[in-house]
């Protein structure tokens, strides 16, 4: 009885055909999902670097030929700064105009007369 008893006790912890066949059939889905996926990821990064590729090829010539990222960020500060010292010069030469409302131009010919 002992032996039948320990033989029923192994055969509880084991699963049936049925249920082994249905996990089997789940991962077998499951694994065709997965490879869907990857196909579908393959190509779609394969036409993003396709994209990249031309992009970077089109607009951007070879680092090799062009200047170098250090050049364009000290040319970019300088343009900045030469054009925010125009505009303070721009600003401090206007600041002592004088705007005159309702006041009639003189007709004459010459420029200085009507200076």
């Amino acid at each position: 009885m002992e032996k039948y008893e320990h033989i029923e006790s192994k055969l509880m912890e084991k699963c049936s055909v049925d249920d082994a066949k249905q996990l089997d059939l789940r991962i077998r889905q499951f694994e065709d999902r997965f490879s869907k996926l990857d196909n579908e990821c393959q190509t779609k990064m394969q036409s993003l670097e396709c994209q990249v590729q031309s992009a970077s090829e089109t607009s951007v010539p070879w680092k090799d030929n062009g200047p170098t990222d250090e050049e364009l960020i000290k040319h970019a500060v300088e343009e900045e700064i030469t054009q925010k010292t125009v505009e303070e010069k721009d600003l401090e030469s206007r600041k002592r105009n004088i705007i005159l409302y309702r006041v009639p131009e003189k007709k004459i010919e010459s420029v200085s007369d009507r200076k």
